[in-house]
């Protein structure tokens, strides 16, 4: 968050003493406020930064502030090089991004908000847009450090520039992923096959190879190039789930035609490792897509039947079940409570050789453990999912 006034007391418990679960206040710095202990490093608030709060409160935080306003541009924004900054929006409005930030357009190599949007100028990606009044961002500069000035006439040379931005928005397939504050972007930079890439509807991020923890997922309102997909981060100090650094980044995507999930091939475009969350300020990959036919996913053949744990799981009230079929064969999909009551029946048909997903709805049924069973010929195999209300 940021603000665009000096405030009269400048005390953090003055300025968000009125804010309800506040939990810790901190800056770029790692400073920080924690009113339950009545610890204060950060001294004095003021309008030339921004700061991470962390409540256990609403999404949206409405308090007043008492104290003077500043022109933007007599305002110095001390910028520290090669890390990130958390920066304010001292307009009384809403501003383009590029507008109020172009002076550094050649510096910034990715600017952030809590929302996991972003500013990248050197890869032609806007999905911030406005900076708005209250927000504060993330912003990192590369090179020495720097001391910016707003411009007051919202007018410069990146303005006239058109920024690429890919957009995205909540997914329907894939469950959408609740930010822990700390977000990650993968940027989506090459495809090998542009006309396999318009087949995919959305996209989910997880948290490494053989992991069923979802960290991030978008539906995909366009399929222009390049597209940011956000991860969030585990928060440990407030049990939020994410993404550890060093996982292996995993991408699937959802075909809605044929009703598939597919296991995407990535290749990163900053090393000859595979691609990894927190390698670098943000990571850049490539995927090299299967064919695809008119009727959605033609992946490779199975070589042996198949049952992937669900995703997500936990999960309340659907989950997505994935199974592969290597020959022509009569495939039942059944779920049983832990007493070994039947209680639903997901297939019952003969499939040909393929990979599938099918949704379990459990609206109709309690919390709890339950097993999903996969019978096919002489296959047979279980998983545990666990439904929490």
């Amino acid at each position: 968050m940021s603000l665009n006034v000096f405030p009269s007391n400048g005390s953090p418990a003055s300025v968000f003493g009125s804010i309800p679960g506040l939990q810790i206040v901190q800056d770029d710095e790692g400073s920080v406020f924690i009113p339950g202990y009545n610890v204060n490093t950060i001294g004095q608030i003021n309008g030339e930064r921004g700061y991470y709060l962390f409540t256990s409160g609403e999404d949206t935080l409405d308090f007043n502030i008492e104290g003077r306003r500043k022109l933007p541009s007599e305002t110095d924004i001390e910028l520290s090089g090669n890390r990130f900054n958390i920066v304010p929006n001292l307009y009384s409005d809403s501003v383009a991004i590029e507008e109020a930030m172009g002076g550094l357009e050649d510096r910034i190599v990715i600017a952030q908000d809590d929302e996991g949007n972003v500013w990248m100028p050197s890869d032609n990606v806007n999905t911030i847009g406005q900076m708005v009044p209250g927000k504060g961002y993330l912003l990192y500069v590369s090179g020495n450090d720097t001391t910016y000035n707003f411009p007051d006439t919202l007018y410069t040379a990146a303005a006239k520039r058109k920024f690429v931005s890919a957009p995205t928005s909540e997914p329907e397939f894939f469950a959408e992923v609740k930010s822990s504050g700390l977000p990650y972007t993968v940027l989506i930079n090459e495809v090998s096959n542009f006309d396999d890439w318009k087949q995919i509807d959305e996209l989910a991020l997880f948290k490494g190879q053989g992991s069923d923890q979802l960290v991030g997922s978008a539906k995909i309102e366009s399929h222009d190039l390049p597209l940011a997909i956000t991860a969030w981060k585990e928060n440990t100090d407030y049990d939020l789930p994410g993404f550890e650094p060093g996982d292996q980044i995993v991408l699937r995507g959802y075909v809605a035609d044929s009703e598939q999930v597919l296991e995407l091939e990535i290749g990163n475009l900053q090393s000859d490792t595979k691609p990894t969350y927190g390698e670098d300020i943000f990571s850049k990959i490539e995927i090299n897509l299967p064919l695809l036919t008119s009727n959605g996913l033609e992946n490779e053949k199975p070589k042996s039947f198949e049952l992937k744990q669900n995703y997500p799981n936990p999960f309340n009230p659907t989950t997505n079940i994935g199974y592969s079929v290597p020959n022509t064969a009569h495939v039942t999909l059944e779920v049983f409570n832990v007493l070994g009551q039947k209680v639903a029946t997901l297939v019952n048909e003969r499939q040909n050789p393929g990979r599938f997903n099918v949704t379990w709805d459990a609206s109709n049924v309690s919390s709890g453990v339950y097993l999903v069973r996969m019978t096919a010929g002489s296959y047979v195999n279980t998983n545990k999912m666990m439904l929490i209300k």
